[in-house]
């Protein structure tokens, strides 16, 4: 979504080439995102949610943004390659940054404005189109929720060219260590990085928590074509693979032991509204907890798809082409948040399955390349 450029992860000769399997997923992350969104924008409560989403906990966001840092990485070695200097490639960040940023500003006043005529919508803040809200959105301190992502993208991309200072192993360490820092604290003393969006003010991203995904899939990239021969190897493949199974077995008797309470306790029990409430569903804060499931559930699917796709191409070509061009999908999809979200309350439960389905259906092909992803530059 955030960068358009050739990303062949280069640290030898035989490294050369295009890791389709990242198109598949990002692909895949965005089909994810566009059925929450808009489910979310229909007021919630949708069986085909419920159905994509069935794996609790895990959402098609976390693997989004740790694919953008593989990306981005990928996309650096590449420019690092053809001996551009160090001015240049971070200019080349910078300048995605800012453009990334001009989107998101355009984006949430068009959206305030829409809104303004239709009704708004929990999700967004009823404001008055003046020059408060201008500063206000520029400065982040009002989201439109559902189409508050870039804003994240732009602090990651950002910070990005300090990260890039070096390759050494020691640089290599050093970023990680203080992003884990960061992470910790940011468990600690959320409200230091915490954006809030909608009439309610809620927290919708704890930017010190979501950097450890982008960060760690930055330093996975630098070390991609490694990394990737530790993951398609006999025993990496294995455990992968396993690891993903055990979270989604233990996942799936969670979600049957919530509905087994439902059905033979009287209310809801106190410990399910706690896990709800505060630990594992708590999107926005991304506790230790939820990592401790996305990430084996993302290894085991990354292994998966790499062993599917090259046999079924033609089946995973459309995600493959979703993913190479995200940023449109995900711009897509926000128009069509802005066109379902006036509809609430208009149709019953059928008609809202059926729109969810539809309004899906049409980001999808209407944000399609035309050209097949396989070859084509990044995007994250």
């Amino acid at each position: 979504m955030l960068l358009r450029e050739a990303s062949v992860g280069v640290t030898s000769t035989k490294d050369v080439g295009r890791d389709t399997a990242i198109d598949v997923l990002r692909g895949l992350c965005l089909t994810s995102m566009t059925v929450g969104h808009i489910a979310i924008s229909l007021g919630g409560g949708s069986a085909v949610n419920t159905m994509v989403h069935l794996p609790l906990f895990i959402d098609g966001a976390q693997g989004f943004v740790f694919l953008s840092g593989v990306s981005v990485a990928l996309a650096d070695t590449a420019r690092r390659s053809r001996r551009q200097s160090t001015s240049t490639r971070n200019g080349w960040l910078l300048g995605r940054a800012l453009f990334i940023y001009l989107l998101h500003v355009i984006l949430t006043i068009g959206a305030i404005a829409v809104f303004r005529v239709v009704g708004f919508p929990s999700f967004v803040p009823e404001r008055s189109l003046d020059m408060r809200l201008l500063t206000d959105v520029i400065l982040f301190r009002e989201l439109v929720g559902l189409m508050d992502v870039l804003a994240l993208y732009v602090v990651f991309l950002v910070l990005t060219p300090l990260a890039l200072l070096s390759r050494a192993r020691a640089a290599q360490w050093a970023v990680a260590v203080t992003s884990m820092a960061v992470y910790l604290v940011s468990q600690w003393r959320p409200e230091l990085s915490s954006l809030h969006a909608g009439e309610d003010e809620k927290v919708v991203w704890i930017v010190g928590a979501w950097q450890l995904l982008y960060f760690g899939g930055l330093l996975c990239g630098l070390n991609w074509w490694r990394f990737r021969a530790g993951l398609r190897s006999r025993v990496g493949r294995r455990f992968a693979l396993g690891a993903g199974a055990t979270v989604l077995l233990g996942i799936l008797t969670l979600r049957a032991t919530f509905a087994l309470t439902e059905v033979l306790v009287a209310g809801t029990p106190e410990w399910r509204a706690r896990l709800e409430d505060e630990l594992l569903f708590d999107k926005a804060f991304l506790p230790p907890e939820q990592l401790l499931l996305v990430v084996p559930f993302g290894l085991s699917l990354y292994v998966g798809l790499s062993l599917l796709e090259s046999r079924f191409s033609h089946l995973f070509d459309p995600f493959r082409r979703m993913g190479a061009r995200s940023l449109r999908v995900y711009l897509m999809s926000c128009v069509a948040v802005m066109i379902t979200a006036t509809s609430v309350g208009q149709v019953g439960q059928i008609g809202k399955e059926v729109v969810i389905l539809l309004a899906t259906a049409a980001v999808l092909l209407l944000g399609l390349p035309r050209t097949r992803g396989k070859g084509r530059p990044w995007s994250i």
